[in-house]
């Protein structure tokens, strides 16, 4: 045969498991002591059994079962060829495999066309030579190749994976704690019965002011005791959730519940709406349920008329609540309106300085 200028060449490594014995061998011949695998019937089973006549070897069908092996710990060493070992490696990712460079390189066949020992092929050979000037066999190897910092590439693209996993984790906590927030919130500022916003929740702006064009309104519903009594705390607590019901439904703004029958709303008003809204918040019809029987309660209300004063929410709720008392003591108004002159004359009668 004739052959040509040799354009690539197969190189022998051996491969271990990463941090396993460094630096303690620097020959195939040594590993005498050690397992070692090799693939059958492959050219470096034909070495290795050269180099270590008396060695037992471990054989497996291909180069993944024998990295395989060697990740499972039933081999300490494997013997193959550079290309494959890392292209296996690269496309599987298998960073705890490694190839030890501190053995002396063992074994190196060289690559090249053949051709015919005859005139023909010696005119061939010298034109494959002539093609092989001209062609980059350098890039071609590369690209077929893994990128010889592949282990660098797969440690950033592990790193990557790894940060966008605590990224997504990340999310899903401040996810959980924004929410778990909003709960807590909700449940803190929120009566459990009937949804509406609690005492607490009200507390929190007792300072300050109504606002432009908003009134305040105090309720107390007549009888509720008599309904707990009479019917049982299930239809009484059916009532409350019937009243803040109805709350929703007429009343613009904030409702709160802050007692046990009483109920307090922040909306905006004026004469007109209230003349429409009162007699809806002064009575409502109750159906007893399972029961052909329908109940008519009444409340007390007190009404703070918009921009009457200028005090905050926590003095007003004070005159607004002798005011709802008042409609309480007489059946006959079921709400009182407290406006600036009614303001003055309830600070009056009561001694309570303005400014408390």
């Amino acid at each position: 045969m004739i052959f040509s200028r040799p354009f690539a060449s197969i190189d022998g490594v051996i491969a271990k498991r990463v941090g396993f014995k460094e630096e303690v061998y620097r020959h195939i011949s040594e590993l005498f002591a050690e397992r070692v695998g090799v693939v059958e019937n492959d050219v470096f089973a034909t070495i290795t059994r050269r180099l270590l006549p008396n060695k037992e070897l471990v054989y497996f069908k291909d180069t993944e079962a024998m990295v395989r092996g060697l990740i499972a710990g039933t081999i300490d060493y494997a013997v193959t060829n550079r290309v494959t070992l890392n292209t296996l490696l690269y496309e599987q990712v298998l960073s705890e495999i490694t190839e030890d460079h501190y053995f002396k390189p063992f074994y190196q066949s060289h690559l090249s066309f053949g051709f015919p020992k005859t005139e023909r092929g010696e005119t061939l050979a010298k034109l494959f030579n002539r093609t092989l000037d001209f062609v980059d066999t350098e890039a071609i190897h590369q690209k077929y190749q893994p990128p010889a910092n592949w282990r660098e590439l797969n440690k950033k693209e592990l790193d990557k994976r790894r940060l966008n996993i605590i990224n997504v984790l990340l999310g899903l906590f401040i996810l959980v704690t924004i929410v778990f927030g909003y709960l807590t919130n909700h449940r803190a500022n929120h009566d459990a019965l009937t949804k509406l916003k609690n005492r607490y929740a009200l507390n929190r702006i007792r300072k300050q002011s109504l606002g432009k064009g908003n009134g305040l309104i105090y309720i107390d519903l007549n009888g509720f005791k008599q309904i707990n009594d009479t019917y049982g705390h299930t239809v009484g607590d059916q009532v409350l959730r019937c009243y803040a019901k109805l709350l929703r439904q007429t009343v613009k703004g904030t409702s709160y519940r802050i007692g046990g029958d009483e109920f307090v709303a922040i909306t905006p008003l004026s004469r007109s709406k209230l003349s429409e809204l009162l007699p809806q918040l002064e009575s409502f019809e109750f159906k007893l349920r399972g029961q052909d029987e329908t109940l008519r309660l009444h409340a007390a209300v007190g009404v703070f008329l918009p921009d009457s004063s200028e005090l905050s929410i926590k003095q007003l709720l004070i005159y607004t609540d002798f005011a709802m008392y008042e409609a309480k003591r007489n059946q006959d108004l079921r709400s009182v309106i407290v406006d600036k002159a009614k303001l003055a004359e309830l600070i009056e009668a009561n001694g309570i300085n303005r400014a408390a």
